[in-house]
């Protein structure tokens, strides 16, 4: 059976885009959804020893769970879900979450007014730790309902980026997209605003190093998937920016995680182009973990 599809629900707009994007994409893959909410509100309301009702930071979670239910059903009969009110702190939760689900999905902003909600900090610190693919539902609706046509996948030097083209390679194949391979380089001798290079034919041999370390990393899944219309693309720049210039008609930018320590003892943090498109992309993100670390 295929792992759910589980999604982080704190009652906002953010998070309902991102159930969204959560059903229509358990549509196409055929997949269970999980619906989940996380506080820590229990620790510090609920009454010690003696029975009573529910207290009203449980009812809160579980009428935004209902609602979210309701909206799940609305939309389609043919995706099974459940759903659940967790008793703990928000990253935490989800992160053991992700220990079993195929994707974590999450509105790039939540009710901050709240504390233990999904905030913007939150997205980030979980998409540096979990142990799936990180969905963060971000953009306009013509992004956000795949109306372009075209999944975008980072590829860039080290082997992280290499669990994120095998799901960029399988989200294109279900989603019946282009499929665009991009890479970013910069000349060493020189400092250039992003601009684009097709693929073939390069003198400049930092373009040809390029053009060889993305068609490298491509090769066998081009080969294993002959459906996908494929298109690699190097950009002189840098990677964020030019990931976050081919996200503007992109239906999902698709990036490797290569998260980094903090520094300060509070865990691992996301690398600079990872984290510059959770937080800038004019389209939805996925941030895939490196699942050999």
């Amino acid at each position: 059976m295929e792992l759910p599809l589980v999604v982080g629900i704190d009652g906002s707009e953010g998070s309902f885009t991102a159930l969204d994007w959560a059903v229509a994409e358990a549509v196409r893959r055929g997949a269970h959804l999980h619906l989940v909410y996380a506080s820590l509100w229990e620790a510090y309301e609920a009454p010690p020893a003696i029975p009573a009702p529910p207290p009203p930071g449980r009812e809160l979670a579980e009428r935004i769970l209902a609602a979210a239910g309701e909206r799940v059903r609305a939309r389609t009969q043919d995706v099974k879900f459940t759903a659940s009110v967790l008793t703990a702190d928000t990253v935490p939760a989800l992160l053991r979450e992700s220990e079993g689900a195929s994707l974590l999905v999450l509105g790039h902003r939540g009710r901050g007014s709240m504390p233990g909600l999904l905030l913007g900090t939150t997205v980030l610190a979980v998409a540096a730790r979990a142990r799936c693919p990180v969905v963060v539902v971000r953009g306009g609706q013509p992004q956000v309902r795949g109306r372009h046509g075209r999944v975008v996948v980072g590829i860039g030097d080290t082997k992280g980026s290499a669990q994120a083209a095998v799901f960029a390679f399988e989200e294109a194949e279900v989603r019946d997209r282009r499929l665009d391979a991009v890479h970013a380089w910069r000349c060493p001798e020189r400092a250039l605003p992003v601009h684009p290079h097709t693929i073939g034919g390069a003198a400049d041999p930092h373009l040809r190093d390029a053009q060889w370390t993305l068609d490298r990393a491509i090769r066998g899944l081009t080969a294993a998937h002959p459906q996908i219309q494929v298109r690699q693309t190097v950009l002189e720049g840098r990677a964020r920016d030019a990931l976050l210039a081919e996200g503007a008609t992109a239906d999902l930018l698709v990036v490797g995680a290569r998260p980094r320590p903090a520094g300060n003892g509070q865990g691992m943090l996301l690398g600079e182009v990872s984290h510059a498109v959770v937080h800038h992309a004019p389209c939805p993100v996925v941030v895939v973990p490196d699942r050999e670390t």
